[in-house]
């Protein structure tokens, strides 16, 4: 698992925890590692507050197992001409697509 540390902004209504969100991102990294067999490029801090921003705002589909199996289901997915960084896997319609796979909605 990749360990990092990174301030939150705040959650709101937000039903997942701090340690949720950087779970989910730490195994989304993984996950690119062990698929990709490379490291996700590099996440600006600015860039990281807009990915935990978006985590915190679709936490109605679910917590932790919801976002792993959405997660696996991406990678599970053949895009053409596709980078798989994590901004690709929280854009709007790939999201929705995820969240209709895993039943969740």
């Amino acid at each position: 698992m990749i360990i990092f540390q990174m301030p939150i902004p705040d959650k709101g209504n937000s039903i997942l925890s701090v340690d949720d969100v950087y779970y989910i991102v730490g195994y989304y990294l993984s996950e690119y590692e062990y698929r990709k067999g490379k490291k996700h490029p590099y996440i600006s801090n600015e860039n990281m507050r807009s990915i935990v921003k978006q985590i915190t705002e679709r936490d109605d589909y679910g917590g932790i197992e919801e976002y792993v199996s959405m997660i696996d289901k991406y990678f599970d997915t053949n895009f053409k001409d596709c980078d798989y960084h994590i901004y690709h896997f929280l854009s709007g319609e790939i999201m929705q697509n995820r969240i209709y796979e895993c039943g969740l909605i």
